[in-house]
């Protein structure tokens, strides 16, 4: 049943680039409850809206121009909502970091038309930032890896003659990362980190250059929460990673909910201390007694359908609260579950299957009773059939053209 102030039901709209996993299951979550769902896209895939918009818990999409910047997203957005004429402002949810940053920046237009959801400019701005997060981590108390930061090759050589190996590259901040799209690569020594440093500094790239901790896939314990507009309640989701894609520095391909009571604990800690309200996640790194944090997600997390899985529902607790309905705030126990993405996977078998024994992890976690999909769901089915019509006719293409290729 919705909980409502009024039989008036406040709309909620989703803001995203189509990350077709996170966004479908932001929808889910709300709109099985009979809330109306709008999702407002700014696609970097032109199939993703589309795909979204078959949902059966999605109202309607709205796609926004991809080269927009945070002003032409703001007047798009309020445009559209001008022509909705809802009773009510709606519910708005940014999921992604380079839309969270648009919405800071244009933060009071949206609020006048919107009840937004998400923390405030100045923790949401400081966590994105790399280094400046690094800063307010070691403030409340938790370990951080050795970290130096470049903007030049000069930079770059005097943090190479510095640093022990290997070392993590990453950009600062999606502002940073210049004309190539990374999310971070490993370098075992010098000679590597200047040249992998070195092209991306020349392509426009901030670099952030962190210590390698030691450990498996499964040494990355993750904790997705909601806290509170008041502040006086945090709704956690603990777990660890169990594979990644690419192996050691990539996303989730598998992971699994547990009960990590220190991780609730540092994380709780990390979240009072800079006043974090809204949606996030928080990630670490195990090794031996000692737990590093690696980053923080002001948006939810990519895999956030695990802790719905566990019975931890955040996108609804947070659309909950953001109506002032939900007056029940202790927070729900969580259950064990498992996450799989089976795409992953399968590139994990193309790419690494000589790293990692692909099969016989993937089967392992199928063989779990409780078991979320990335996107597959029996009660909304068309948004994973669009999804893998459309893969298996990129892979019919590309396998031609490699066919092609070949031949001649």
């Amino acid at each position: 049943m919705v909980l409502q102030r009024s039989k008036v039901i406040t709309p909620c709209v989703i803001l995203t680039e189509g990350a077709i996993g996170q966004s479908v299951g932001m929808i889910r979550s709300i709109g099985r409850r009979g809330i109306p769902v709008y999702l407002l896209i700014v696609p970097w895939d032109a199939k993703s809206a589309s795909i979204l918009g078959k949902s059966r818990y999605c109202k309607a999409v709205h796609t926004i121009s991809a080269t927009s910047n945070a002003n032409e997203v703001c007047e798009n957005a309020l445009m559209w909502l001008k022509k909705q004429h809802f009773p009510v402002k709606p519910v708005l949810i940014p999921i992604n970091d380079k839309l969270c940053t648009y919405v800071a920046q244009c933060r009071a237009r949206f609020s006048e038309k919107f009840d937004v959801c998400m923390a405030s400019n100045d923790v949401v701005l400081g966590m994105l930032d790399k280094k400046k997060a690094h800063l307010l981590v070691k403030g409340s108390g938790l370990t951080v890896p050795e970290t130096f930061s470049a903007t030049s090759l000069a930079e770059l050589e005097s943090v190479v003659h510095k640093c022990g190996f290997p070392v993590i590259v990453k950009p600062l901040w999606w502002r940073e990362r210049g004309k190539r799209n990374f999310k971070a690569e490993r370098c075992d020594t010098q000679a590597q980190l200047f040249d992998v440093g070195g092209q991306l500094i020349e392509n426009g790239a901030t670099l952030l250059v962190q210590a390698y901790i030691p450990g498996d896939d499964d040494t990355f314990e993750v904790y997705m929460f909601y806290r509170t507009r008041d502040g006086h309640t945090i709704h956690g989701c603990t777990g660890q990673k169990l594979r990644q894609i690419p192996p050691s520095v990539g996303n989730m391909a598998s992971g699994r909910a547990t009960v990590l009571s220190h991780v609730t604990e540092m994380s709780n800690m990390l979240l009072k201390h800079i006043d974090y309200r809204g949606l996030g996640g928080i990630e670490y790194k195990r090794n031996g007694q000692t737990r590093y944090f690696i980053e923080m997600s002001v948006r939810p997390e990519g895999f956030h359908m695990l802790a719905m899985k566990a019975g931890i529902d955040l996108p609804w607790l947070a659309y909950s609260d953001m109506i002032r309905s939900h007056t029940d705030h202790r927070p729900n126990a969580q259950r064990d579950a498992c996450y799989i993405n089976i795409r992953s996977y399968i590139s994990l078998w193309n790419k690494y299957r000589s790293e990692v024994p692909v099969f016989r992890e993937m089967l392992k976690v199928l063989f779990i009773r409780r078991i979320q999909f990335d996107l597959w769901s029996w009660r909304d089915p068309m948004p994973w059939l669009l999804a893998t019509k459309g893969w298996l006719n990129d892979l019919l293409t590309r396998t031609k053209t490699t066919l092609f290729r070949n031949a001649k």
